[in-house]
């Protein structure tokens, strides 16, 4: 789901949302367009908000955020979707993708917003002139005469108005609690399997297994920074769990990079990450897991073993220059 906006001076981003869209995602598209309206009152623009008459654009939170617009067009015809200039621009957009072969989302993605930011703003301000004169003789005389099209054709613009990178990104509240709740389990599995793998770690006679044949003190220096390490990687994950049991869904959203926002988009079944997916098959052998740790292993061996050793040359030399002065001085 694509939410946007134009105006006499271009078009603004493109909002990209998070599962359908529904008054909750409505309003923060809204929010992301404030400083545009914002923009205009200090050009001393006189403008005028229109919107068409979709559930989430007249349901009640909607109508009391939209109190704020001063001039909202109060008159709007039913069924005329063909009257509103935000319609022109997706009837443009359409048809430029028609012939286009996507693999998958994101290339529809990107190519959506290839287009839409290289729109040229006398385009928009032609068909936001034509919908007010459509507008005033429909309220005028009840029907409209006129159906021309503003541009036969529309030459796009080499450079885009912004940046091709989704930036607004919006959510319906129901997709992401989903989301959330999903992460919420898949997180406690996580916990629970790398609990198991820790208990594992400490029970079984990994010194057979790696087949290490060294002096057990250094196996146990190893050994007990392998276990700290991951006791260490237990304790930040339940930490994340229960940030996630008490976080709300705005503020978890808020928290989220633009590249995991980025991935929410056009998830028609919200599931565990793809970290979390990887997490789940290499946690499912317990071996498998603690043989991956053969090279770490030795090479902490080697390496305490080296220092250690090291320590002992040292001292020993600087006993021998002693001993040589001790003898000089007698």
């Amino acid at each position: 789901m694509v939410a946007g906006g134009v105006s006499s001076l271009g078009v603004g981003k493109l909002n990209f949302c998070v599962g359908t869209m529904n008054s909750f995602a409505y309003k923060q598209t809204l929010i992301n367009y404030e400083n545009d309206m914002e923009y205009f009152r200090r050009l001393g623009i006189n403008l005028i908000f229109q919107q068409d008459n979709a559930p989430c654009h007249t349901s009640k939170d909607s109508r009391e955020y939209l109190k704020r617009f001063e001039n909202k067009l109060k008159f709007w015809p039913p069924n005329s979707p063909d009257l509103s200039p935000i319609e022109t621009i997706w009837s443009f957009i359409q048809q430029k993708l028609e012939g286009y072969k996507f693999q998958n989302l994101d290339e529809l993605k990107k190519k959506i917003l290839f287009f839409w930011n290289r729109i040229p703003a006398d385009y928009c301000a032609r068909i936001c002139e034509k919908f007010y004169d459509d507008i005033t003789q429909i309220y005028k005389t009840g029907k409209l005469k006129d159906k021309s099209k503003p541009y036969k054709k529309v030459i796009l613009k080499k450079k885009g108005t912004y940046e091709d990178s989704i930036d607004n990104i919006v959510y319906n509240e129901k997709t992401l609690k989903k989301f959330l709740q999903n992460k919420r389990k898949s997180t406690q599995e996580k916990v629970t399997k790398k609990g198991k793998i820790l208990n594992e770690i400490k029970k079984k006679n990994i010194q057979q297994i790696l087949k290490v044949k060294t002096s057990s003190m250094y196996f146990d220096v190893c050994l007990r920074e392998i276990i700290n390490e991951k006791e260490n990687e237990l304790k930040g994950i339940k930490e994340e769990l229960d940030g996630l049991k008490n976080v709300d869904t705005d503020t978890y959203f808020k928290s989220l990079s633009k590249d995991i926002k980025q991935k929410l988009i056009g998830f028609n079944e919200v599931g565990a990450d793809e970290e979390t997916q990887a997490d789940e098959k290499s946690l499912d052998v317990i071996d498998t897991f603690i043989n991956n740790q053969k090279r770490i292993v030795k090479k902490k061996i080697e390496d305490n073993f080296n220092k250690l050793l090291s320590k002992r040359l040292l001292i020993k030399r600087i006993r021998k220059e002693v001993k040589a002065e001790m003898r000089k001085s007698n």
